[in-house]
C-alpha cells in the first residue's frame, strides 16, 4: 500500500511506478481528494485540523484492513496520525512501515504545526528515509528507527529528452523553481548583467516579475511534459540548492541531466561525489565564476553537448525513481525475511 497525497505525478505516482516495475502490486491510499471538493476542507488541510483528516484517518485504517498488504509505504506522512499507525501496526505487527520525507522538518521549529505528528509517526514505522544526512542524524538523534539516506531522483515517464514545440523554451540558459531569499536572484541578475540569455519559472517569483528585478522571469511552475520540453530546450540548466532546507541535492540534480542539459550547480562535497566536474556537469562556487563558466560552455557547443552527454548516461537508470522504490522494496523483503526486531 502506498499512502500519499497524489498530487503531482512526480512524487506517489513515480514511487508507484518504480515499485509495480520492481515486481510489487500497488494499491494506492490518496489523500489529496479528501481535500480538493471544498473550501472549507483546503482550510482544514492547512491548518491540519478538522473532521477531513480524521476521515481520512479512519478509512486508512479500513482500506488496511480490507487490503491486508504486505508492506506500507507513506510518502510525506503529514497527515497521517501516530494513532492510525499505532492500530494499524497492532493489527498486523508483522507488516514493515516505511516513510519517506524529502523535506527538513527540523530545520525551522515554526513548522512544527505541519511535522508535529510526522515526529511521532517516524518512530513508529520500522525504515525512515531522508534526502540529507543532516535530516537522517538528527532523526536517529530523536529516535526514529532505521534512519536511511534516499536521494532526490527524477522520474523515468517525465524527465526525458524531449525536444521543445515552442520557440518559448529555446533559449541558453534556463531555471526552474521557487523564489527563496537566499541568494540566488543575485546570482541570475549577475548573468543577465553579463549578457546571459536567462529564463526563469517556477513559485514565488511574483515580485520580483513586478518589479522588474530580472528580465525574462515567469511566476509560473512548469509540469511533465512542459517541464522536460522547456529543460530540453535550453543550451543550460542551472540548479540552486535551498540554503533555507539544508539541501546538499535536489531533484532538479537528476532532472536536468536526464532531459539531455548540460546542468550548472553549486560546488558541494556531495555533489561532487555524484558527478564528475566539467566532464557530467558544471560547478559555481562564485557570482563571477557562475557567469564565467556559462559565458564558455555557451560559446563551445562540443563541450558543452558531451557534458550533457555524459550527466545523461552517470543518472540514467541509476537515479530514477526505479531506483529508489526497487531501494524501499530490497528493504521490505529483507524486513519480511529477517524480521523486524533486529
Amino acid at each position: 500500500m502506498l499512502v500519499g497525497d497524489y498530487r503531482y505525478s512526480m512524487y506517489e505516482d513515480a514511487f508507484q511506478k518504480g515499485f509495480e516495475v520492481a515486481g510489487a502490486e500497488v494499491v494506492p491510499f490518496k489523500i489529496d481528494p479528501y481535500f480538493a471538493n471544498s473550501s472549507v476542507a483546503r482550510i482544514e488541510k492547512r491548518a491540519f485540523w478538522g473532521p477531513a483528516i480524521g476521515k481520512l484517518n479512519r478509512d486508512l485504517f479500513d482500506e488496511f484492513y480490507r487490503h491486508d498488504p504486505d508492506a506500507v509505504f507513506f510518502f510525506f506522512p503529514i497527515f497521517i496520525k501516530p494513532q492510525t499507525v499505532a492500530a494499524i501496526k497492532r493489527h498486523r505487527a508483522n507488516v514493515p512501515f516505511a516513510a519517506y520525507n524529502h523535506d527538513n522538518p527540523f530545520v525551522d521549529r515554526r513548522r512544527h504545526t505541519m511535522f508535529r505528528w510526522y515526529e511521532k509517526v517516524m518512530k513508529l514505522v520500522d525504515v525512515n528515509y531522508f534526502v540529507r544526512e543532516s535530516t537522517r542524524q538528527y532523526a536517529e538523534d530523536l529516535g526514529a528507527r532505521r534512519c536511511r539516506i534516499m536521494l532526490q531522483y527524477y522520474a523515468e515517464e517525465i524527465h526525458q529528452p524531449i525536444s521543445p514545440t515552442r520557440d518559448e523554451f529555446d533559449v541558453d540558459m534556463i531555471f526552474i523553481g521557487h523564489f527563496e531569499p537566499d541568494g540566488r536572484l543575485a546570482y541570475m541578475r549577475r548573468l543577465q548583467e553579463g549578457g546571459v540569455d536567462l529564463h526563469v519559472y517556477g513559485s514565488g517569483w511574483r515580485d520580483v516579475v513586478e518589479r522588474g528585478w530580472l528580465a525574462n522571469s515567469r511566476d509560473r511552475r512548469l509540469f511533465d511534459r512542459e517541464y522536460s520540453e522547456a529543460i530540453s530546450g535550453a543550451k543550460l540548466g542551472i540548479s540552486f540548492l535551498s540554503t533555507l532546507n539544508e539541501d546538499v541535492q535536489t531533484t532538479r540534480n537528476f532532472e536536468i541531466p536526464a532531459c539531455g542539459t548540460a546542468m550548472l550547480a553549486p560546488r558541494t562535497p556531495e555533489l561532487l561525489q555524484l558527478f564528475r566536474e566539467d566532464v557530467d556537469a558544471i560547478f559555481f562556487s562564485s557570482e563571477e565564476e557562475l557567469l564565467e563558466k556559462s559565458r564558455r560552455y555557451l560559446a563551445d557547443d562540443a563541450a558543452r553537448e558531451k557534458i550533457a552527454r555524459n550527466g545523461l548516461a552517470r543518472v540514467k537508470g541509476v537515479h530514477s525513481n526505479h531506483a529508489r522504490a526497487k531501494q524501499a522494496y530490497d528493504d521490505f523483503n529483507a524486513l519480511l525475511r529477517n524480521g523486524m526486531n533486529d
